[in-house]
């Protein structure tokens, strides 16, 4: 939110709408981030069905996704598939392997209101960023994560598995 007010201060008619549980307009996150001055322009929803949350997702401009950890997220593969860029954490856990590094998605230090400002900044007013990210992002999507490329990984490894294992035997 500090990097989202950092933002507005360049690029006002914008608006940060948060999702999931704890996020919404009567949760502790709301309260505590209202005395703080933080929620000019954010909109707490609160959870969303699946369908509605990628219809939502969908009509998105980024998807900002700041967590400090994560094990693989669905949801950045759901963003590069409604080609929506997305910005995450450069030490996230699985996010930089997810978005190819930083090809099919800007990488930033989350822990930096600043440098996620500018990628924000950077993203909403350079068209041919958003494009590439865009597009790189649906890219990364098929060359890496469609459903037959993804069993076929399995199979491999099943394969390699009993490969290793029969040479024990």
């Amino acid at each position: 939110l500090e990097a989202f007010n950092i933002f507005r201060k360049k690029i006002n008619n914008t608006e940060l709408h948060l999702f999931g549980n704890g996020y919404d307009s009567k949760g502790d996150n709301f309260e505590h981030m209202k005395k703080a001055g933080l929620n000019n322009q954010v909109f707490y929803r609160g959870e969303f069905s699946y369908n509605k949350l990628m219809q939502e997702l969908a009509s998105s401009d980024v998807l900002l996704h700041t967590s400090k950890e994560e094990s693989f997220g669905n949801i950045l593969i759901e963003a590069m598939a409604c080609g929506v860029p997305v910005i995450a954490g450069e030490n996230s856990g699985a996010i930089p392997w997810v978005l190819d590094y930083g090809k099919a998605g800007c990488l930033v230090n989350i822990k930096s209101p600043q440098e996620i400002a500018e990628k924000l900044e950077l993203l909403i007013t350079n068209k041919k960023k958003y494009k590439e990210y865009s597009i790189n992002g649906i890219n990364n999507l098929r060359n890496r994560f469609t459903q037959k490329i993804v069993c076929q990984k399995y199979i491999n490894e099943y394969k390699r598995i009993i490969n290793e294992s029969s040479t024990y035997i």
